[in-house]
C-alpha cells in the first residue's frame, strides 16, 4: 500500500503487504531525505500500534520523488538505494529510462548500477 499520511499509513501498518511512500516534497533533498526518515518512523510506530513486527512489511521507497532522477548517474543511484538500506527500506524503485521528459535517462545506468549493488550483497 502507498501511504505518506497518518491515516493511510496507519491503514498500511494494519493491513498491508508492503509499504510505499515517495516522502514528501522539499526544496532540497536534505530535506526530503529527512521527510522519508520521518515517515519511516512513523510507519515503524504504526506497525507497532497495529501489533505487526517492523520487519513484518517490505517497505518500499521511490527514489525519483526526491527531486532528481534516480538514474542521473550510477553514483547516485547507488548512494540514494545505500542510503535507503541504512534507514531500513527494504526496496528501492526508479522509473525505467525514456528518451525525454523527466525520466530521461540511459538503461547502462540502471545496468551498471544493479551490477553494483548486486556486487555488494
Amino acid at each position: 500500500m502507498a501511504a505518506n499520511g497518518p491515516r493511510s499509513i496507519a491503514l498500511a501498518a494494519r493491513l498491508g503487504d508492503g509499504w510505499v511512500t515517495t516522502g514528501k516534497p522539499s526544496d532540497d533533498v536534505a530535506g526530503w531525505w529527512r521527510s522519508v526518515g520521518d515517515a519511516l518512523r512513523r510507519f515503524e510506530a504504526a506497525l507497532a500500534a497495529a501489533g505487526r513486527e517492523p520487519d513484518a512489511v517490505p517497505k518500499y521507497l521511490s527514489l525519483d520523488a526526491a527531486g532528481i532522477y534516480a538514474l542521473s548517474s550510477v553514483a547516485y543511484l547507488t548512494d540514494a538505494a545505500g542510503r535507503a538500506g541504512d534507514l531500513g527500506f527494504t526496496d528501492v524503485i526508479t522509473h525505467w529510462p525514456r528518451p525525454d521528459g523527466p525520466y530521461a535517462g540511459l538503461e547502462a545506468v540502471l545496468s551498471a548500477a544493479a551490477a553494483d549493488l548486486l556486487a555488494q550483497r
